[in-house]
């Protein structure tokens, strides 16, 4: 009999709750909740077996951990992004491919934290990643090698640049280090204190075989911050807080224990060799840098190891060093240039440094500055001695000319705020036009807006309140202002963008509301009017323009609605001396004790409704005094959560609220024209957001699941509102922090797109969602690879065929059976782009021949009836006669095929040909001269009178130059009847020398 099986639920629903059973009260209280999650459960199994998921694609890379990694060439370099690898082209600075896209099966499932070149294989690049997987990529053909699963998140990775064969001319095997993620737990010492939860980092040494990976231990440590081999690959060093770990590295031997050596400053956090190998620099948090001297650390051996040490030596080292500085904040990237000349380093200041490490002049090193690149600097890498690459810390590249001292150019695309939001933080979200849609997202700012067009990938900051984004060292880290809402209205046609609200709060609690005013001729948003505390200290809950200008009033009204009770409208007015518009407190609003949580207008702004409590309060907006005009009570509702008119005129309004039970969530759909509830739909999950369609009566509802069986998903709900019965569901895999409504991708047929903002990233993603997500939107940035639709999954692109297109490499095809005259395009124009790039970023001539050749020698033509006599005759003379190629190719009627017969005219001219340039007597020698004779360039053959017109009179299209020497002809006697009309070499007693005298 087989064993009997507990799902999850159920062993949820029977976990005896902590202290006991507790009263027969509480027993109720948990057996009705346990009845509640059961049933939820329950549904959101039924729901998630049921819905499909809903096309979707994040826009950007997001940030990775580290810097680049350059091809053996230069041509390309590799980037971190998320939990994707970006490859990116060093000429023109713009994303060629993704390898681990999040929508491949292949993909990292974590953020990436390690990438290194393979040391033998230039092709192939390994990538690191926190969900404890090392992966092998061809990054060529964008395919995943070999994945190797170490069990533990991967901190930190390298692996030693070892390529010398074995005695048998086999292949060492690759060794790659990592530094493993360990949690320890918080347990009580035996003093009775609480030893708290803390990281260690584990150092392995991985062996990759044909077979299977070997895993060896090296040593545990304090989290590390840094594991760099040494260039000659016999030096391991490992970054921990405030201690160096050196481990000596041979080819032929494990490596040897740890050797720690202890810093003067705590907090260290950056680490790079010397390319020359005579050392190592490290940086800490105090803006310290200290250069290390390779030959005194690598002179001691390790000790023993003691026990219970890991394999680490007990005893600590200290060395002399030499402390650099400048920085007042933490250092955030420090490496040497190529040649090991200069130590390049950044951090919180956003100014590059170069410190000359040979000049000084007996005053210390020298020092260059490079202020002002607009964030702070998160890695450096060089490309070679004349490129530096500069990574800040909102996802901007900057390339520094490293001659001239001074940025190239910088490469912004979507800006994130480095530092994560607080958990319980509203972040601004909106989506501007109907045509070209612009989405506002937040910047790498707290204190800024960012503007993002997804057709150009275009993006622009605007700063909503200026602020200082340096503090002092010795002062607390400043508190900026953060904006959390932003809304957009127009005043008319092609006007959508007119008029921008923002709300930004302030440390203790302040609120500001600010409206801003398109400047056309600026083209850029202006503050028009600032509303310092609109509910005193009450956090507002809510920020709504009117659609369209309320009666006697040429701008949109704006509401705000807070914790004080009320909901205030604003409307605009008119200076009489200054005729500058401005907004001004117009009316407060409130009913009974209850706080407003959410407004909406009805389309044609005549309505205004409310959310107070379980009850929705209906204003006449439009009236000079606003006045209540109706109340609706939501039945089995606790907390109404937001209300949304529906339909054209706003006929239907739907309720958004919590339903009994924090577990549940409830939708009711009121007909305003009999004020009477015609439908309401119980939900299994709590509902975050409601949405109407802008053409279509239909809206879509959100909702995230709060139980296991649904966690890291969204379901997306589309009612009518005339049915009890959803028209769809769709489920994301994401959870997110803010959605918005994109109306220029919905449909007329009732189809919603949405833009959402990630949950559970540092920087809060931004993610498109729904309808029309095809190869057009996919085009927009690098990471969209995959199509987002039904039709099935394309071919995956290349890194060949985003820059040479996908028939660059494609086999070469077959002679050309044609059937009609149709022209074959020919000559240089054909491919006059091929060699449009620097040589240095050429393929290789073996990949360029067969196209080249095309260019200039098209494929033969064949007929299609000479093609069957062909195979007909067995034995039979094959002629092929070269056309010359023009630009616009053969004209109709003139292609050549095989066997074509040749005219008297012809034969005669070959003819004589023959005879004059062989048979005839060598004419006298010409005289070179530095001037022009007779009006013939310098070194042009002189050709006579009578074979030149001969010539002149043959078609050129049977011309035909005879390069081939032959060594059997003898060469003609030098005399004076010596020609040079040829220009050929003669051959000499085994030498060339030219056939003409030179005339002095």
């Amino acid at each position: 009999m087989p064993a009997a099986t507990t799902s999850p639920t159920e062993k949820q629903n029977h976990t005896p709750a902590k202290g006991g059973a507790g009263t027969p009260a509480q027993g109720k209280k948990r057996g009705k909740k346990a009845a509640v999650v059961a049933e939820e459960a329950t549904k959101g199994g039924q729901e998630e077996e049921e819905a499909e998921e809903w096309p979707w694609r994040e826009l950007g890379h997001g940030k990775g951990q580290g810097g680049p990694v350059w091809s053996k060439d230069g041509s390309y370099y590799f980037l971190p992004s998320s939990s994707s690898i970006t490859i990116h082209s060093t000429a023109t600075s713009s994303t060629l491919s993704v390898l681990s896209a999040p929508t491949s099966a292949s993909a990292h499932t974590a953020p990436v934290t390690g990438l290194a070149l393979h040391p033998r294989n230039p092709l192939q690049l390994l990538s690191a990643s926190r969900d404890g997987t090392l992966k092998l990529w061809d990054w060529l053909e964008g395919r995943c090698v070999r994945t190797v699963d170490l069990g533990q998140a991967v901190t930190r990775m390298c692996w030693a640049n070892e390529v010398e064969p074995k005695g048998d001319g086999k292949d060492r095997d690759i060794r790659v280090f990592v530094a493993l993620e360990k949690i320890v737990h918080g347990s009580q010492r035996k003093d009775g204190t609480f030893r708290p939860s803390h990281t260690n980092s584990l150092i392995h040494l991985v062996t990759v075989t044909s077979s299977r990976p070997v895993l060896k231990r090296l040593g545990k440590m304090r989290p590390c911050s840094a594991l760099l081999v040494s260039p000659s690959s016999n030096a391991l060093l490992a970054l921990a807080g405030r201690k160096v770990h050196i481990s000596h590295l041979s080819p032929t031997a494990p490596p040897s224990p740890f050797v720690k050596w202890v810093g003067a400053q705590p907090g260290m956090r950056v680490a790079a060799w010397d390319p020359r190998g005579s050392g190592f620099v490290t940086g800490d948090v105090q803006g310290v840098l200290r250069l290390w001297h390779a030959s005194e650390i690598l002179a001691v051996q390790p000790s023993p190891a003691a026990p219970g040490k890991d394999g680490e030596g007990g005893v600590e080292n200290k060395a002399a060093t030499l402390d650099l500085h400048w920085h007042a904040h933490a250092v955030g990237a420090a490496t040497y240039t190529p040649s090991g000349s200069a130590l390049l380093s950044g951090g919180e200041e956003g100014v590059l440094v170069r410190w000359h490490l040979r000049e000084g002049g007996g005053k210390g090193v020298r020092k260059e500055y490079l202020p002002r690149l607009g964030a702070p600097i998160a890695w450096i890498s060089c490309a070679s001695e004349e490129t530096i690459l500069v990574g800040l810390v909102d996802g901007s590249k900057v390339f520094v000319d490293a001659a001239q001292w001074k940025v190239s150019h910088t490469v912004r695309g979507l800006l994130s705020d480095p530092n994560a939001p607080p958990p319980q933080a509203r972040l601004p979200l909106a989506v501007t036009g109907t045509t070209g849609p612009t989405l506002v997202l937040p910047s790498s700012h707290p204190s800024a807006l960012q503007f993002y067009d997804p057709a150009s990938a275009a993006a622009h900051e605007l700063e909503i309140t200026p602020s200082n984004r340096i503090s002092r060292r010795d002062t607390a880290p400043l508190e900026p202002a953060r904006v959390e809402r932003v809304v957009f209205v127009g005043s008319g046609e092609g006007r959508e963008r007119e008029w921008m609200a923002t709300l930004e709060s302030w440390r203790g609690g302040e609120r500001i509301v600010k409206v801003w005013h398109w400047d056309g001729a600026a083209k850029r948003y202006t503050l028009n009017t600032r509303i310092d505390k609109p509910h005193g200290d009450d956090t507002v809950t809510s920020l709504v323009f009117s659609p369209v200008p309320l009666e006697d009033d040429a701008h949109p009204a704006l509401i705000t609605t807070g914790l004080d009770g009320k909901a205030r409208l604003w409307k605009s007015t008119i200076h009489p001396k200054t005729r500058e518009i401005s907004y001004r407190l117009h009316a407060a609003l409130s009913y009974r004790a209850d706080a407003p949580a959410h407004a909406s207008f009805s389309p044609d702004a005549s309505l205004l409704a409310l959310a107070q409590g379980n009850t929705v309060t209906l204003w006449d907006a439009g009236a000079p005094a606003p006045a209540l005009v109706r109340t609706l009570v939501a039945s089995d509702v606790v907390k109404v959560r937001e209300t949304t008119f529906v339909g054209e005129g706003g006929r239907w309004l739907v309720v958004r609220g919590d339903r009994e039970g924090w577990l549940n969530g409830k939708v009711a759909v009121w007909d305003l024209g009999r004020c009477e509830v015609i439908t309401s739909h119980a939900l299994p999950h709590p509902s975050t957001h409601v949405f109407a369609h802008p053409t279509s009566p239909c809206f879509l509802l959100a909702s995230t699941p709060r139980v296991r069986t649904g966690r890291g998903k969204t379901y997306l709900t589309v009612f009518n509102p005339l049915s009890p019965t959803p028209l769809s569901t769709r489920t994301i895999p994401l959870r997110f922090r803010e959605l918005a409504l994109d109306p220029s991708r919905c449909s007329a047929d009732g189809s919603f797109a949405l833009v959402g903002l990630r949950e559970g990233t540092s920087s809060a993603t931004p993610v498109l969602l729904g309808a029309r997500l095809g190869a057009a939107a996919a085009a927009t940035d690098g990471a969209a690879r995959k199509v987002l639709t039904d039709a099935g999954v394309p071919r995956s692109r290349t890194l060949f065929d985003d820059i040479f297109g996908t028939a660059a490499l494609d086999e070469p095809a077959p002679a050309v059976v044609r059937t009609d005259l149709e022209a074959v395009p020919a000559g240089p124009s054909a491919h006059k782009d091929l060699f449009d790039a620097p040589s240095h970023l050429l393929p290789g001539p073996r990949m360029l021949f067969g196209r080249f050749i095309e260019a200039y020698l098209p494929r033969r033509v064949v007929w299609a009836e000479e093609e069957e006599e062909r195979e007909e005759e067995e034995e039979g003379e094959k002629m092929e006669v070269d056309v010359e190629e023009g630009a616009g190719g053969r004209a109709d009627g003139e292609a050549v095929g095989v066997g074509r017969q040749v005219g008297e005219q012809e034969m005669s001219f070959l003819v004589d040909l023959f005879k004059t340039t062989a048979l005839s007597e060598p004419a006298a020698a010409a005289t070179r001269s530095k001037k022009h004779l007779n009006g013939t360039p310098n070194g042009a053959p002189v050709v006579p009178a009578a074979a030149a017109a001969t010539v002149a009179s043959t078609p050129r299209t049977f011309a035909r130059r005879s390069t081939r020497k032959t060594a059997a002809t003898p060469a003609p006697a030098a005399g004076a009847g010596d020609s040079d009309a040829v220009g050929i070499p003669t051959a000499t007693g085994g030498r060339k020398r030219k056939g003409a005298a030179l005339a002095e």
